[in-house]
């Protein structure tokens, strides 16, 4: 297996999205990380409409939920949903997870426990998987060069 960290879309530096939009063909699943405030952009839907064409295989979170207020998220999670299940012509589920709890080791369980372990081209060790170690160095501007946690 081997995860591929792309730069992402709309940064001042255009050639990160050409990056990105490059490396989609390649894919096998997706592992879409949203923001929860917009909770998804039109460059992202675009992006996520591209991927679904070359796999079926998607998984939506919500990054970020701890910086809203309870209502204010679930409006953002239902928003992303809704978006995204027009788009795609199919239902889609956005898990709620906080990158910055799990790494602190505060919070609420959140949805980390409803990521599919048994998706398909993920390893079965649950804690290889999903565990969330911080990274050393600075992150990858290709996605040639990736890591495996």
């Amino acid at each position: 297996m081997c995860l591929v960290d792309t730069p992402g879309l709309g940064s001042v530096f255009e050639g990160n999205t050409a990056v990105t939009r490059g490396f989609v063909p390649h894919i096998d699943a997706g592992l879409v990380v949203l923001g929860a405030d917009p909770p998804i952009s039109a460059d992202e839907l675009a992006l996520v409409q591209e991927i679904a064409r070359h796999s079926s295989e998607l998984i939506f979170v919500l990054n970020k939920s701890d910086r809203l207020p309870d209502a204010e998220r679930r409006e953002a999670r239902a928003f992303a949903e809704r978006v995204l299940a027009e788009k795609l012509g199919r239902p889609a589920t956005v898990l709620e997870v906080s990158a910055s709890e799990r790494l602190a080791g505060t919070g609420p369980a959140r949805d980390w426990q409803a990521l599919p372990i048994g998706w398909p081209h993920w390893p079965s060790n649950r804690e290889r998987a999903w565990s969330m170690q911080p990274r050393s160095g600075a992150p990858s501007s290709s996605p040639s060069e990736s890591s495996a946690n």
